[in-house]
């Protein structure tokens, strides 16, 4: 099927035989990410599938029953370092309303005379094959060439740790998988002629049988455990934080953990301490990767920062990179490459993601088996940067004041399991808008660490005052009681005001006596409400004991009455009225 015009068709029938034979396949899904369209590989299970792990996916036979076309937008192949397989992706060379294709992109077609089918976008193609190479990475060039459709022509090839969605619609007569060792590493030649070459013997193995057993989980054994038994943590601050686990940071609402996580940022990529009192171990290299500010936002944050440490801008240069304008998907294999490419190229020590709910586009918050695959995967593309996250509190706890919050009062699932080490933060009271924030912070972690801190930070100064959490929790619980019983006080009063209200207003044009009941249940006040105020209008003397006749026109003793219309009572009722 070379037609103009696929329409989201996957011809199952035409997918080549050696592909179906392989248990490598997996669904996948459109998303949408700021505004762009990002394939999410899923399980046959719905959940997150992953390049490096084989239990995400399954048979062909598998990928196909369970597709949904009002679910899923279509199936794909997981190329490993296991398989012969190679992919070459042309993408932006073919026109979908014309099916025209770009010359550029023919001559690679021809080179290859492959197994070739049309992108599910309609504006590329693939081209499926054998070769004897490896190359973990891929390799990715942009052509300089006319653009036929609004798309960047570009070129890539990719034989491991990447899936490529199969849409079985053949493009012209190429419909078999050929084996294309010499015009693969002629066409790496060409496009990439300063890259290192490629051994053709270096993927020999991926030629033979796979053996059941090309991994292992053994471990090492215990008579090497010694030397790790001796090795010290590696402090990033020291007695808080380690370098070698992920770092939680989260606050309750109005919990500075972005201003936090600035002053942070710049005493590990200064070399000072952290808010003046907790010490940075050594200088390391920081990308601060903020959704929380603009570049004007963060700009004015670290110039205080750097102000009360002495130091200026240029100070903190090669060693404090801040993004405050694109932010990465965590789960996204093209955000991935390009962390992991960023780190490498900069020499990145720490990483820090704020806030983490932004990089979660398309993650089920509530799975945690796509909450943790999805920071997993991002920390393991970080590596060996230590990688920082911020998050926020379910809406429940995120107004306490006077404690810290817990773990478990993280919101979404898998947060605290995928981290080794947090930082959290509440207040101690409501904020006040003056710029200081009264915190307080339980911390811990993996090494043993842990403990609490009271921290007064003044925000126009950016000034820190840390102290035990000891010392302050007696007088704060204490505190926070006293406001607790006001507060609890208050609503009474407020309540008993309201109910004070709809009784006046009950009574207000009845000039006759009526019994206390038909009283509630006229004003509709609350009953707890209603008798506590009743008495205190009776003993002031708003409302006065009158006579009252029942529903059988019998004569009650005990009636009430507005004292204002009392008066002419007693008179209706002494003339016989």
């Amino acid at each position: 099927m070379d037609s103009t015009k696929i329409n989201g068709q996957i011809d199952f029938g035409s997918i080549p035989a050696a592909l179906q034979d392989r248990d490598q396949w997996v669904l996948w899904k459109t998303f949408s990410l700021d505004g762009q369209a990002t394939r999410m590989p899923l399980s046959v299970y719905n959940e997150m599938a992953s390049s490096t792990d084989p239990k995400t996916w399954a048979s062909f036979e598998n990928a196909v029953t369970t597709y949904d076309p009002s679910e899923h937008s279509g199936i794909g192949f997981m190329f490993t370092l296991s398989d012969p397989f190679c992919c070459i992706n042309l993408v932006g060379c073919r026109d979908p309303e014309t099916g025209t294709i770009a010359d550029w992109a023919s001559k690679e077609v021809l080179r290859f005379k492959s197994y070739t089918e049309i992108s599910p976008s309609e504006t590329g193609l693939r081209i499926f094959l054998t070769a004897g190479i490896s190359l973990p990475q891929g390799r990715t060039s942009e052509l300089r060439v006319p653009e036929i459709v609004a798309e960047t022509p570009k070129i890539e090839i990719f034989t491991a740790d990447r899936y490529f969605p199969v849409t079985g619609c053949v493009y012209k007569q190429y419909r078999n998988i050929e084996n294309r060792e010499s015009e693969v590493l002629a066409f790496l030649k060409d496009h990439w002629p300063l890259a290192p070459q490629v051994d053709a013997t270096e993927h020999a193995a991926a030629k033979q049988p796979v053996s059941v057993r090309d991994s292992s989980f053994a471990g090492i054994d215990a008579s090497e455990l010694a030397a790790y038994a001796t090795q010290n943590p590696d402090w990033l601050v020291d007695e808080l934080f380690t370098i070698d686990e992920p770092l939680l940071v989260g606050a309750r609402s109005k919990g500075c953990k972005t201003l936090q996580l600035t002053d942070l940022a710049v005493a590990i990529a200064s070399g000072t301490p952290w808010m003046g009192v907790f010490n940075v171990t050594k200088r390391r290299k920081v990308l601060l990767i903020t959704g929380e500010a603009n570049y004007r936002r963060i700009a004015k944050h670290i110039e205080k920062a750097c102000k009360v440490r002495g130091i200026k801008f240029a100070d903190l240069k090669g060693f404090l990179r801040v993004e405050a304008i694109k932010f990465p998907c965590l789960p996204s294999k093209k955000d991935q490459a390009a962390i992991r490419a960023d780190v490498t190229e900069h020499g990145i020590e720490v990483v820090i993601v704020d806030p983490l709910y932004r990089g979660l586009a398309g993650v089920d918050a509530a799975r945690l088996s796509e909450m943790g695959s999805a920071i997993k995967a991002f920390q393991a593309a970080c590596a060996p940067a230590c990688m920082i996250l911020s998050h926020h509190v379910v809406k429940s706890a995120a107004r306490q004041f006077g404690e810290p919050p817990t773990l478990e009062d993280m919101t979404g699932a898998g947060i605290a399991e995928s981290c080794g080490q947090w930082w959290l933060v509440g207040r101690n009271q409501k904020y006040a808008w003056d710029w200081k924030h009264d915190l307080c912070v339980q911390f811990g972690g993996r090494e043993g660490q842990g403990g609490g801190r009271r921290i007064l930070f003044d925000e126009h100064a950016w000034t820190f005052q840390v102290e035990p959490w000891g010392e302050y929790t007696e007088q704060a619980k204490e505190e926070l009681e006293r406001q607790r019983e006001d507060a609890r006080r208050e609503a009474e009063e407020r309540k008993q005001r309201a109910a004070r209200v709809q009784i006046l207003r009950a009574v207000r044009n009845i000039k006759t006596s009526q019994s206390k009941n038909q009283i509630c249940d006229s004003c509709g006040a609350v009953q707890s409400d209603f008798r506590v105020v009743f008495p205190q209008l009776v003993q002031e003397m708003t409302l006065v004991i009158r006579p009252y006749r029942d529903a059988l026109n019998r004569l009650q003793a005990t009636g009430y009455i507005l004292n204002e219309y009392a008066a002419e009572y007693d008179r209706k009722t002494a003339d016989g009225v």
